[in-house]
């Protein structure tokens, strides 16, 4: 079960009939044009999905997750430049696009994974609440929640949304956290055909993330 608790009641639906072409500040285009912002916000593996995630609306704890000098690393991860470790799928194409941000696409380009992290700055829902204001009226952008949670103790924010890139529908789930002065994300979009088989991959992919 992975441990992310909701903290906050925040909107849910639509929140704009709009797309959008990119997720500004909050996770860089896998391709030209390809995040065309609509599909569900991450941290909403709860119920809605069938996920592993368990929801709760009560306040969470607010003291973080001790994690010490030498963490022990899930069989199979592998560290990244950002600071975090994480097991990704064999066989996926791996692109590099930052020093800090990494994507990897499935064989048949149905799903993307995407780890990142940056220095937090500012409050961290205000600062997620800024890039989904800004999203592009295109794409035919759906928003399904956008919560304040906590994740593994640490202040979180969900964000699950759909849209439509040239005719094909996408699901997206986007969870972002603070921890020790940076800023993690750790994110998924695929075809709405393959929402089982998805919701299974990222399960691992993030309940294998760790931060180092």
């Amino acid at each position: 079960m992975f441990d992310i608790e909701l903290t906050v009641k925040a909107s849910v639906g639509n929140s704009r009939n709009s797309s959008a072409t990119e997720i500004r500040s909050i996770v860089a285009p896998v391709r030209k044009n390809w995040l065309v912002v609509a599909a569900s916000v991450l941290l909403v593996f709860g119920a809605g999905f069938g996920t592993s995630f368990f929801l709760n609306d009560q306040k969470a704890a607010a003291s973080p997750v001790v994690i010490g000098a030498a963490p022990t690393l899930p069989a199979g991860a592998h560290t990244e430049a950002g600071g975090y470790a994480w097991v990704t799928p064999k066989g996926w194409r791996r692109d590099l696009k930052t020093g800090t941000e990494v994507h990897y696409t499935s064989p048949a380009g149905n799903q993307e994974l995407v780890a990142k992290s940056s220095p937090a700055r500012g409050d961290l829902m205000q600062t997620w609440e800024a890039s989904e204001r800004n999203v592009p009226q295109a794409g035919d952008y759906r928003k399904i929640r956008f919560l304040e949670a906590t994740f593994r103790g640490w202040p979180a924010v969900v964000w699950e949304y759909t849209f439509k890139l040239q005719g094909v529908h996408w699901h997206a789930l986007l969870l972002g956290f603070n921890a020790y002065g940076k800023s993690y994300q750790i994110n998924t979009w695929y075809q709405a055909d393959v929402e089982v088989q998805a919701l299974k991959t990222y399960s691992v992919v993030k309940d294998s993330f760790t931060v180092l």
